[in-house]
């Protein structure tokens, strides 16, 4: 049996890919969650002075500014808040997707006061 990979991805609403696999599944990934999940060293606390952990809140309404393949193993995703360093492998972003209808959906951002 050879490995799951993605046979195709596409934006499905402004913060919301979807990748469909070659097993037939299609799984959807909230951006907020993909950034909040980047395996880079950098996000993963790998330098000194090591960065808290990244949640998805910080990242409400964050886009897709690249989805590059990276050999037959993993995708190299960039946002629009220009990082772009983390190779999320298939087998990390098979662990990160839901299925159709079962993505949450991020609250919209409320107005403050001062």
């Amino acid at each position: 049996m050879s490995p799951l990979s993605p046979t195709g991805a596409s934006l499905v609403e402004p913060q919301l890919l979807a990748i469909s696999w070659s097993d037939g599944t299609t799984l959807h990934y909230p951006l907020d969650h993909l950034r909040a999940a980047c395996p880079c060293a950098h996000c993963q606390g790998h330098y000194e002075g090591e960065k808290p952990p990244l949640h998805k809140e910080q990242f409400r309404g964050i886009g897709l500014r690249s989805l590059d393949e990276v050999g037959s193993y993993a995708f190299q995703i960039a946002f629009t808040d220009d990082h772009g360093l983390g190779i999320y492998t298939w087998q990390h972003l098979r662990g990160l997707g839901f299925a159709e209808g079962e993505a949450p959906v991020a609250e919209p951002h409320d107005s403050f006061e001062v």
